[in-house]
């Protein structure tokens, strides 16, 4: 199991010598040796013993994250994640993927713009998943990775495409100065992107269906800019709806007032929850800690807190 290179030789004095040890295991199991060091032929008493010790793994695929989220999308509109492909232990492999089938055919499309193959020099590879659909509809299912004796590796993905303003927010705050309403008499409303020029948009990516490699956009994604898969809402977009946020909330509401959102909420133990469920459905929900019980706990200690807040 394990070799040693050179295992003999002569060093002189105030010198070194580097000495390569490689293990190569033939189960998946734990493998210790003890080897002896011997000096000027003296094989009767070692001079010192060097323990090697080893682990075997079965070769296995493994992925950059825990699930795919792709980005929902108005209805005919390509949504696209990156995820990352890694593995440990293949000499050469080309991955094989398949949709899970449990929810029934799903118009999912797996890319591989690095190439099929991993293998010793080639640990990684990235892998993009699109969704594209006319109907709404919300999924989640599993993408299957296969090896050569058949092992399934798998990943979830979820993904959302809707005709909904509400549903689709995030994608008219990332595409605001792209986005066109298309209407026909006795259809409903759909949700087009509009690209005006035959240069990128420096947003989409797409321009008549072609993508193209600078500037992507939330939808198409990079992982270099987003752990995700894709990128997030600007920040300053999401400041701005909390600014909006905390307009309505101080509008509506004169029970209690919000400055910055989330933190008020946070530091305030979601006391304005509170009010909002009151506000909007007529009747105080059960169960929020009044203020001397918090106090009281907290000059405990933080999880005499907590429990506090979760009773």
């Amino acid at each position: 199991m394990f070799s040693m290179n050179p295992f003999e030789g002569v060093l002189e004095p105030n010198s070194h010598s580097i000495v390569r040890v490689t293990f190569n295991p033939h189960e998946p199991t734990e493998y210790v040796t003890k080897i002896p060091l011997f000096l000027d032929n003296d094989k009767d008493v070692p001079y010192l013993i060097m323990e090697l010790r080893g682990e075997g793994a079965d070769a296995k695929i493994f992925f950059d994250r825990r699930e795919i989220i792709l980005p929902p999308v108005p209805l005919n509109i390509e949504t696209k994640a990156t995820f990352q492909v890694c593995h440990n232990g293949y000499e050469n492999q080309m991955l094989r993927c398949k949709i899970a089938n449990e929810v029934g055919q799903l118009p999912i499309v797996i890319k591989y713009p690095e190439g099929e193959n991993i293998g010793v020099t080639k640990l990684k590879v990235k892998v993009e998943a699109t969704f594209k659909f006319s109907s709404p509809l919300s999924f989640t299912t599993f993408l299957d990775f296969f090896d050569d004796e058949g092992n399934k590796f798998s990943i979830p993905i979820s993904g959302t495409t809707d005709n909904s303003i509400f549903t689709v927010y995030s994608f008219l705050q990332r595409h605001f100065d792209e986005i066109v309403y298309r209407h026909e008499k006795g259809k409903p409303i759909l949700l087009d992107q509009s690209v005006s020029s035959d240069v990128e948009s420096h947003k989409t990516g797409f321009v008549n269906n072609k993508t193209y490699s600078k500037q992507a956009s939330s939808v198409i994604s990079r992982t270099a800019k987003s752990l995700v898969g894709y990128n997030p809402v600007p920040s300053d977009i999401l400041e701005r709806n909390c600014e909006h946020v905390c307009r309505w909330f101080n509008a509506s509401l004169n029970t209690t007032s919000m400055q910055a959102f989330p933190q008020d909420i946070i530091t305030q133990n979601g006391a304005q929850m509170y009010d909002l469920i009151t506000y909007l459905s007529g009747k105080r929900p059960p169960g929020q800690a009044s203020q001397k019980a918090i106090a009281t706990a907290n000059q405990a200690n933080a999880k005499d807190a907590l429990k506090v807040l979760l009773n």
